[in-house]
């Protein structure tokens, strides 16, 4: 059975990990804060504590919450809305749009609505507990019939040179004009969009996969990763 590659926040110290792609770029922020921290497009007008480019995007568009030591995030009626593991978030009884509880792993995206043919504009975010080390990497898939990921460096492109990852563990492939991710029979997976995949299965503009604690962003024809592992974050076990 599919689940969610997500864990709960632990957060006594009240700081959470959000890293942002737009336009092919990335920003990470570390946040401890104590009630509330607000996102949106940056404007003459607009100063949001996380500020955004995407005209898609509200100046107001939303926020995030902290409510013990769990952290929520809230879509403040935007017009486009925000889609939440890869389902838009739905305004409730007189439009108003609840709260909702995060854990470490969750995707956030801003886009219009239909994620099978989103936006190049559109904004990606991802949430965690722990800091993600080091610089962003990003790989070329242009003219590239197959891309190999594992940590065998002698037979692979991209390398992940640690004891939990597969000496050839995903493979990424070229076929009528699509590029598609699969899994080479990894003990601990490869997780599309936060569901376990079994077979070849297609990557769309912004899409993520997942293997351990690295995430690879599909976008503009190139994989946009993190080259070492999050801090204090241990592998999932099936």
């Amino acid at each position: 059975m599919n689940k969610m590659q997500t864990t709960s926040f632990e957060s006594a110290s009240n700081e959470f990990n959000l890293v942002v792609l737009e336009q092919g770029k990335i920003k990470s922020y570390c946040f401890v804060f104590t009630e509330k921290l607000t996102i949106g497009r940056a404007t003459p007008v607009s100063n949001p504590d996380i500020p955004l480019s995407s005209p898609i995007a509200g100046r107001s568009h939303g926020e995030f919450l902290m409510i013990g030591s769990q952290i929520f995030y809230c879509d403040k009626g935007s017009k486009n809305g925000t889609f939440y593991n890869g389902r838009k978030i739905k305004q409730g009884i007189k439009k108003q749009i609840n709260p909702i509880m995060l854990s470490s792993g969750d995707i956030l995206r801003i886009d219009y609505e239909d994620l099978s043919k989103p936006d190049p504009r559109g904004v990606w975010m991802l949430i965690t507990s722990n800091a993600i080390q080091g610089e962003w990497s990003v790989f070329s898939l242009v003219n590239r019939e197959e891309t190999t990921i594992g940590r065998n460096s002698a037979s692979c492109n991209i390398v992940l040179p640690y004891s939990y990852i597969s000496n050839k563990h995903a493979l990424i492939t070229y076929l009528n004009g699509n590029y598609y991710v699969s899994d080479c029979e990894s003990r601990e997976g490869t997780w599309l969009n936060g569901k376990r995949i079994e077979n070849a299965t297609l990557l769309r503009e912004k899409d993520c996969f997942s293997i351990c604690d690295f995430y690879f962003i599909f976008t503009g024809g190139s994989l946009v990763y993190n080259s070492k592992a999050p801090q204090h974050i241990e592998p999932k076990r099936n």
